[in-house]
């Protein structure tokens, strides 16, 4: 037995839990990035639950509110369960990528909302998205967002960590599975991602079995 832990070895194991998680996080987006880039488009069948998909991403960056004064709210679907045809690992980081984000750069007191809809105007169009009121992104940064290691001015100042992967690894993800995703910000109002994905809700798909 070592004893009970102090609180500046509590600390002390904070920290290198973090800084283990960030490790583990980059890894993990390197690996996607090169999966992509190595096999190109996949032939993608398997019916995904993305409602199941965003509920385990939100667990698996929960470490990033710890000792902060930050909500993260979630609107998913009630009664119905909101299916895309994709792979479901790389759905969750593309989840964990823009959730992460819209944590690092929201400061404390602040929102990030997590939206799981359909688009009411379009048969069969899955939607996420990930809304912050955090600070925000200048129109001049806006265009090269998926561009691999760019990091916005607005996250240079704010000495914001990150790498400049995770858009570049949202995007070619979400195209791989034949969706898009789009970006709207203002400095100090927020930033809002939207993901656009093919979709079937869980009637549609007994519709068709």
């Amino acid at each position: 037995m070592t004893g009970p832990v102090n609180e500046t070895q509590t600390q002390m194991l904070g920290r290198v839990d973090r800084g283990a998680r960030r490790l583990m996080s980059l890894i993990e987006n390197v690996l996607t990035a090169s999966r992509v880039e190595s096999t190109g488009t996949r032939r993608l069948t398997d019916p995904v639950d993305l409602t199941a998909v965003v509920e385990r991403a939100i667990s698996g960056v929960g470490h990033l509110r710890w000792g902060r004064d930050l909500d993260v709210v979630t609107h998913l679907p009630v009664g119905e369960i909101i299916e895309v045809i994709g792979d479901s690992e790389s759905l969750e980081r593309v989840v964990e990528n823009l959730i992460s984000n819209a944590v690092k750069f929201t400061p404390d007191g602040g929102l990030v909302e997590v939206v799981v809809t359909t688009d009411p105007d379009r048969d069969h169009v899955a939607v996420l998205e990930v809304r912050d009121n955090g600070i925000g992104i200048s129109p001049d940064d806006l265009s090269r967002l998926f561009e691999p290691f760019f990091r916005s001015a607005s996250a240079v100042k704010s000495a914001v960590q990150g790498t400049g992967l995770g858009l570049g690894i949202v995007r070619s993800v979400v195209e791989e599975h034949g969706g898009s995703v789009h970006v709207e910000s203002s400095i100090a109002t927020g930033t809002t991602v939207r993901v656009e994905l093919p979709g079937l809700s869980r009637r549609d798909v007994r519709a068709t079995t």
